[in-house]
């Protein structure tokens, strides 16, 4: 594994403490914000292996339920399962009740509540 997957690891790791733990994850990408609850159950990262280079090389999983929180109030997240992709990933903070990273596409802080 490369460095990016390293700090993919480094990520998973502290999240693997927060495992039962409800969370709110906030994207920011292109100027719009999403917003999820999700109590977290599992984590994993993948390697991603395809032709495209629209696909990114590494996902990094949070599984469990919760919901997408819209301007039309919340629905259930599909597959209960939040998936962030990446090639390379900055760290910016990491205490024990937030993480806050930016990847290519999108900075995402997640919160413990």
């Amino acid at each position: 594994m490369n460095n990016q997957s390293n700090l993919g690891s480094e990520l998973k790791a502290k999240l693997d403490q927060w495992i039962g733990q409800e969370l709110l994850i906030t994207k920011e990408e292109d100027g719009d914000i999403d917003k999820t609850h999700l109590s977290l159950k599992n984590t994993d990262i993948e390697q991603v292996n395809s032709i495209d280079d629209y696909v990114l090389p590494f996902v990094l999983r949070l599984k469990g339920s919760g919901e997408v929180i819209t301007d039309d109030g919340e629905s259930p997240l599909p597959y209960e399962c939040y998936e962030i992709p990446f090639k390379h990933i900055t760290k910016s903070s990491m205490t024990d009740a937030e993480l806050s990273f930016q990847t290519d596409r999108a900075i995402y802080k997640l919160h413990r509540k």
